[in-house]
This record gives C-alpha cells, sequence and structure tokens, in this order.
C-alpha cells in the first residue's frame, strides 16, 4: 500500500515588502529543495505582503521542508491552515507553482501556472480542501 501524501497550506507575512527578484530567489531555491525531497505544490505572494503556499509529498520530507520554511527570517506569522493526508498530490507537475510576478517574467519561468486565469483554476477540478482555499483566494482577488 504506497504511503500517504501530507498536504500543507498555511500563510504567512513577509517581513518586508518583497521584490521581483525576492520572488525569484525564492522561488529558486524552494524548486531546488523540492526536487530533491518530492515536493510539489504552489506559492503565492499578494501585494500586501501575504504569502500563502501548498506543499506536498512523502511526510517525513514534508515534515523538515515545513521546518525549514518556518524557520525562514524573510517571514513571520506562519499559520497553518491545512495538515492533512491525501491519496493523491493536487499539484503533481508543479515543483512550485507562483503567482506575482510581471506578465513577461510569468512567461519566462518553466512550469508557472497562472491561478489568476480562471481557465487554470477550473482545471484543477473540485473537492480536495486546498483546492477549494485556493479558489477562493484567487477568485476574491480576481474581482
Amino acid at each position: 500500500m504506497p504511503k500517504p501524501i501530507r498536504q500543507i497550506m498555511y500563510t504567512s507575512r513577509s517581513v518586508r515588502p518583497m521584490t521581483t527578484d525576492d520572488c525569484k530567489e525564492i522561488l529558486n531555491s524552494a524548486r531546488g529543495h523540492n526536487k530533491r525531497n518530492g515536493v510539489t505544490g504552489f506559492l503565492a505572494y499578494a501585494p500586501n505582503g501575504t504569502f500563502v503556499q501548498v506543499i506536498e509529498g512523502d511526510p517525513d520530507a514534508l515534515e523538515m521542508t515545513y521546518a525549514r520554511i518556518t524557520d525562514d527570517p524573510r517571514h513571520y506569522q506562519v499559520t497553518t491552515l491545512l495538515d492533512d493526508n491525501g491519496d493523491q498530490r493536487l499539484f503533481p507537475d508543479w515543483s512550485m507553482g507562483f503567482r506575482e510576478l510581471g506578465e513577461h517574467e510569468l512567461n519566462a519561468l518553466p512550469g508557472f501556472v497562472n491561478l489568476a486565469d480562471e481557465d487554470a483554476l477550473s482545471d484543477l477540478g473540485e473537492g480536495p480542501v486546498a483546492i477549494d482555499a485556493l479558489k477562493s483566494i484567487f477568485y476574491l482577488n480576481a474581482s
């Protein structure tokens, strides 16, 4: 029987406004760590300094990943919204999806999926709590 996939969704606040370069640095670092540890997920940064992230993977790998995230000095008020086990990954092809860069930078990032696009959100399907939470966050921000 395969091991369950652990999924964690959290929010946090940046200690200072993030520039495009700051976001790229975070994204590139996350993708490197995630690839080595078999972690997938999604990261969003809102202009008000709020991060929203979903990470998923092997429970032990996710424990280490989340510990590293919570210790990162670039953010504070890390609040876990969801910590659950699932049968399958919600973001199997995303080493780390991301939202908040300018349009020309977005198109240059391999594997980027724009969740401001309603078609991308509808492609995620229905059901899992993390997907419903992401949809509610991005549908609200789109209006």
